[in-house]
């Protein structure tokens, strides 16, 4: 019926001085709906979070939510708590972002992490070699040298 509405909208909506403009019964079922829409109980949400009660989870979901304690695996399945995880400024910009640059975001903050240690084990191997004499060309045995 909606559908049906929506066409004898579409009809009329069309700039020509010979068809007369819709009649108000036809834009009443979208107004209504618009209505039903703003009339809700406060407490219902439009999209589900998917909640399980720790004695109704199954033993996946359990180990799941305990390699979870970081929201890494959440935010990596998540674009929705990836983005509420976000500064404003960010969470503004994040429209412009697709989900391949996401998802290359997070590995890449990953595997800044793995490597960290690896950095610092050869920035820490630098400074011990301070502690050594540097390589310096001998001087030659000459007959004179060394006042001797």
């Amino acid at each position: 019926q909606a559908l049906g509405s929506l066409r004898i909208l579409y009809r009329h909506s069309r700039l020509d001085p010979k068809q007369s403009p819709p009649s108000r019964s036809a834009a009443m079922p979208l107004l209504r709906r618009a209505a039903s829409m703003v009339v809700r109980p406060l407490g219902a949400r439009l999209a589900s979070t998917a909640v399980v009660s720790a004695s109704s989870e199954s033993m996946s979901q359990k180990v799941y939510r305990w390699l979870d304690i970081t929201g890494y695996l959440t935010k990596w399945h998540s674009r929705r708590a990836w983005i509420l995880d976000l500064d404003p400024p960010s969470r503004a910009a994040s429209v412009m972002m697709t989900e391949y640059e996401r998802k290359l975001l997070l590995w890449l903050t990953w595997m800044n992490f793995l490597f960290m240690p690896i950095s610092l084990w050869y920035w820490y191997g630098q400074f011990t070699h301070l502690s050594a004499k540097p390589p310096i060309p001998l001087m030659p045995e000459y007959q004179y040298m060394n006042g001797r």
